[in-house]
């Protein structure tokens, strides 16, 4: 597959070369609804142990106690390319760090998605894996 035949959905296999890496970003994501947001979510100190947090799209609540993480995850997006062209892969938690500028890498089952600006963007999913190929 080439990225220019990439459709949104799973079972995406493809390999293309990391052209670029933007900055680390940090996304506050519901548990309940999977709403994602840039800043953290709001939340009250119910005790002094205990702090309880609510998404502002479905209002589910969440409590929290001094040292836990608050729905936060780490993310970045790497610009790729093949023959046919470039999209975004994104890189969540454990995948950043792992690829760097200039290497080839192979998607096994990966996700696409449509991006609100009408793009495709990949992703390893749940059940994917990137791999990184050795250069010659």
């Amino acid at each position: 597959m080439n990225i220019k035949d990439i459709r949104p959905g799973a079972g995406i296999e493809i390999k293309a070369t990391i052209v670029s890496i933007q900055p680390l970003r940090k996304i506050w994501q519901c548990f309940e609804c999977k709403k994602n947001k840039t800043e953290p979510f709001r939340g009250v100190w119910k005790t002094e142990e205990e702090f309880m947090q609510v998404c502002p799209n479905c209002g589910a609540e969440e409590k929290r106690t001094p040292g836990q993480g608050l729905w936060v995850q780490n993310v970045t997006s790497a610009l790729i390319k093949d023959d046919s062209g470039m999209t975004y892969l994104d890189l969540w938690n454990d995948d950043i760090g792992k690829h760097q500028i200039g290497e080839k890498i192979h998607i096994i089952n990966g996700f696409a998605k449509k991006r609100e600006s009408g793009s495709v963007s990949l992703g390893k999913g749940k059940f994917g894996s990137i791999l990184n190929i050795p250069q010659d």
